[in-house]
């Protein structure tokens, strides 16, 4: 990274792929996306397209994907989608509205047609799937 973060993520949104930096902590810190470790849900096709684009798509445990997702969900990251792993618990409308809302971040909107329409969940939705994400961390004596 050469110049200020705000020419970073504006040299990210050209690309369309996160700088090295967040790649690499993304690399060290997740796994590699497969679509048939993942639910088998409507979103794993844009997925799959945002990937080719360029993009990339990890899953992380709980505790890194808590990690990840503010600087995600506020579009620090372009390109970058960290997604839940299975142990997290989710059911898949649940994993499709956080991996909806986490793609429609990432999408940079000057670059993607029609990524300023990608449909988000709204904040009423994500709150109890991170709710859920973050219980996954507590052992089980302390879990709701």
């Amino acid at each position: 990274m050469k110049g200020t973060p705000r020419q970073d993520r504006q040299a990210t949104a050209e690309s369309g792929r996160p700088t090295a930096v967040p790649r690499v902590l993304a690399l060290a810190s997740t796994s590699p996306w497969q679509r048939e470790r993942t639910p088998d849900t409507l979103i794993g096709e844009v997925l799959s397209a945002f990937r080719r684009g360029g993009g990339l798509v990890r899953l992380a445990s709980p505790r890194n994907f808590l990690i990840w997702y503010s600087c995600i969900a506020h579009g620090d990251v372009p390109g970058l989608v960290v997604l839940p792993n299975p142990d997290c618990g989710l059911t898949a409308p649940e994993w499709d509205a956080i991996a909806c809302h986490l793609v429609a971040a990432a999408i940079p909107a000057e670059t993607e047609p029609g990524a300023d329409t990608f449909p988000r969940p709204q904040p009423e939705e994500i709150g109890p799937i991170l709710a859920k994400i973050r219980n996954a961390l507590a052992g089980s004596w302390v879990r709701e």
